[in-house]
C-alpha cells in the first residue's frame, strides 16, 4: 500500500483487509467500549467521554464549546486542505477514480492503519 500507485489493487488490498479485520473485532470493540462506559460510570462519570475530558483535561472548563469553537475556526483551512488533496488526487487518478460525491477514497492515501500509526508513535514517545 505504501509503494503501488496502481487504484484498483489498492482498492482491492483495502477492502481484503477491511473485510477480514473488521467483522471479527466488531464484537470485541463493542465489549471494549460497554466496558469503558462501565468503569466510568462507576467512578461517576456519564460514560467514556467524560472520563477522558476529565482526566486529559482538568482545568479547561467548558470543554466542549470550546472546542466547537475551535472547529468553526478551523473548518474553513480544513475544507480548504481537503479540497486540495482532492485536486491533485483527482490529477493523479482521475475523476472515475476519485469520484465525485466530496470524500476521499480511504485506499488511495496509502495505508491501511494511519490512525494506528499514528497513535502508536505517540505512545512510543512518552
Amino acid at each position: 500500500m505504501t509503494t503501488s500507485r496502481d487504484p484498483e489493487l489498492l482498492k482491492r488490498a483495502w477492502l481484503d483487509w477491511r473485510n477480514a479485520i473488521g467483522p471479527p473485532i466488531r464484537p470485541l470493540y463493542k465489549d471494549y467500549v460497554n466496558t469503558l462506559n462501565i468503569a466510568a460510570n462507576e467512578n461517576g462519570f456519564a460514560d467514556y467521554s467524560e472520563y477522558w475530558k476529565q482526566s486529559l483535561f482538568p482545568d479547561t472548563p467548558g470543554l466542549d464549546t470550546l472546542l466547537e469553537r475551535l472547529w468553526h475556526q478551523v473548518r474553513p483551512l480544513y475544507t480548504q486542505l481537503h479540497a486540495y488533496v482532492r485536486h491533485k488526487l483527482t490529477l493523479k487518478y482521475g475523476p472515475g477514480v476519485v469520484g465525485t460525491d466530496g470524500t476521499i477514497p480511504a485506499h488511495l492515501l496509502g495505508k491501511l492503519l494511519v490512525q494506528n500509526d499514528y497513535f502508536m508513535s505517540r505512545l512510543n514517545s512518552k
